[in-house]
């Protein structure tokens, strides 16, 4: 998600739609789609993780348990971790869900936000 202020205005609601890779550069493992907003009078950023879909099936039932998490990192330092519910059995969810991170106008050119899907049960399933 870097760049994302200089490539969008944030002050609206802005649709993302990221594809995720996996740790060997496989892009195979689905889609995310996310809605971002930056308040500057609160000095708060908003990710709305909206859904993913098509993830790769990650248990042996042949689903996943996905949940997202957001790592906002500041001067490589982690400042704050959010993450969204579990959607049990399920490669297409629907989650809605909107994590909120303070972030100061003078902090952004320093400040990235890691996106993961992980699977519940299983360290690590898909990472961006």
């Amino acid at each position: 998600m870097r760049d994302l202020f200089d490539k969008s205005e944030l002050l609206q609601w802005t649709e993302y739609t990221m594809q995720i890779v996996g740790s060997q550069e496989k892009n195979d493992f689905g889609d995310l789609l996310l809605y971002l907003a930056y308040s500057a009078k609160t000095e708060k950023l908003f990710i709305t993780v909206a859904k993913a879909y098509n993830l790769r099936p990650m248990d042996i039932t042949g689903a996943s348990d996905p949940y997202v998490r957001c790592e906002q990192i500041y001067q490589r330092k982690r400042i704050k971790l959010r993450k969204t519910s579990i959607k049990r059995a399920n490669l297409n969810p629907v989650y809605h869900e909107c994590l909120e991170f303070d972030l100061a106008l003078n902090q952004i050119d320093e400040t990235n936000i890691l996106i993961q899907v992980m699977d519940w049960d299983r360290y690590v399933l898909l990472y961006q």
